[in-house]
């Protein structure tokens, strides 16, 4: 089953806890066999996570990985390929193979040990471990910021700004992902839009947390222009939707029933219907505010039967 990205529009997640203010449909969606997780690296904010399947970690949406290609490094393009493979599926089993390979590193080149580096915090990420020190991402970042190219350095930093919002650190992390964003040669013909759109993605989620709303426009509407640019259009239209979470927090109501609207039609037009959905529980919420007593059992409809 897909994972299916949204974003509530007043329910906070902290380390998969959804407390009391949240949005009460969210709870029923939950309770229905869903279930909801911070937003690490694509909420900080919040961007909430829907999961079908309990082996899939939100904390980081799979992004795409550089592959070292120099012929004198075969050897360990031999040993990573496998386990990047299975990666996306099985990432604690991606993480296991990995750290048994960790004696066969000892020796290895830099840019071998920095690239060892930044795989096992991406499947770290995806397996939901609990981090307590940056530090060796920093390091991966750090060596990249010497040795790599933009698309390199563009993602170590990414990691990096992810790790410090799992440690719940936002100034960190906004500073990171603002790096990130900075990295990033959009003039390249090799520019990682999918990262890059995972990039604006995080940083709104921060922008939100820290009560930036304008800041969350901006990023939001360039995690939807890098995302299409690269082809993906959940992450795209996720931060479409997540607009509407700053309008909510800057009072207009109206801004946000516009923006919901066409996200939750555009989702369903593009075959992800567990979104749309979901995102009728944002629009119940925002009907029942302006007393819509009729729009918002019609969207309750939706929400039961998808």
């Amino acid at each position: 089953m897909r994972k299916v990205v949204f974003y509530s529009a007043k329910g906070r997640l902290l380390h998969g806890v959804l407390p009391s203010f949240a949005n009460p449909l969210m709870r029923r969606a939950m309770a229905a066999g869903g279930k909801f997780c911070a937003g690490g690296l694509p909420d900080v904010v919040q961007n909430v996570y829907f999961c079908g399947m309990k082996r899939l970690f939100p904390l980081v949406i799979l992004l795409s990985f550089l592959m070292l290609s120099c012929d004198r490094y075969a050897k360990y393009d031999a040993m990573f390929r496998p386990i990047d493979s299975l990666a996306n599926e099985r990432p604690d089993s991606a993480l296991r193979l990995l750290e048994a390979m960790k004696p066969r590193i000892g020796d290895a080149p830099g840019r071998i040990k920095a690239y060892y580096g930044l795989m096992r915090t991406k499947y770290m990420l995806n397996a939901g471990a609990r981090f307590t020190s940056d530090s060796a991402i920093r390091a991966v970042a750090g060596y990249y910021d010497r040795h790599g190219d933009d698309n390199q350095r563009m993602f170590s930093k990414l990691l990096l700004g992810c790790v410090n919002r799992s440690m719940g650190d936002n100034t960190e992390a906004m500073l990171n992902l603002e790096a990130a964003a900075a990295s990033a040669d959009t003039t390249a013909d090799d520019c990682l839009y999918a990262v890059l759109g995972q990039v604006y993605a995080h940083l709104s989620q921060v922008y939100l947390d820290e009560y930036m709303p304008r800041n969350v426009i901006r990023a939001s509407q360039l995690c939807y222009r890098y995302s299409m640019k690269a082809g993906d259009t959940l992450t795209a239209l996720s931060g479409l939707d997540h607009i509407s979470n700053a309008y909510i927090f800057m009072g207009q109501p109206d801004s946000a029933l516009a923006v919901t609207l066409r996200s939750s039609r555009l989702f369903r037009e593009s075959g992800y219907v567990e979104a749309s959905a979901i995102s009728q529980a944002k629009l119940i919420e925002i009907y029942l505010d302006r007393g819509d007593t009729a729009n918002a059992a019609r969207c309750m409809a939706v929400f039961d039967r998808d």
